[in-house]
């Protein structure tokens, strides 16, 4: 089950830019829903408070630097457990730059 997640409090900010999310077992990159997945890590900053989360999506060629402001769009959180172990992962629709106008966002998802 997919938890959204309100970050309408929040400031993310690129500490590693994406790159592709591997299936190690398979030795190639993610495909979900017929797209690439790529990983970025995220710094995210909630007033005094802040971690790093690994946040994957879909890959839209759209490149990132470390340190930009960053939103990720519609980010939820997903519980998982494998082998008695267990933890949250984070994925998104995308991400987009912070000061990105909205209509660019929307074409360069849609690939027009």
């Amino acid at each position: 089950m997919r938890f959204p997640v309100d970050c309408s409090k929040m400031k993310f900010r690129v500490a590693i830019p994406p790159r592709p999310d591997m299936d190690f077992e398979v030795g190639r990159q993610k495909i979900r829903g017929g797209a690439l997945m790529v990983v970025a890590t995220l710094s995210a900053m909630n007033g005094e408070e802040g971690e790093y989360i690994r946040v994957r999506y879909p890959g839209d060629g759209v490149k990132f630097s470390q340190d930009d402001p960053v939103i990720p769009v519609d980010l939820f959180a997903l519980h998982w457990s494998i082998n008695g172990r267990s933890g949250m992962a984070f994925g998104a629709e995308f991400l987009r730059l912070e000061d990105a106008p909205t209509l660019q966002v929307k074409e360069i998802k849609s690939g027009l």
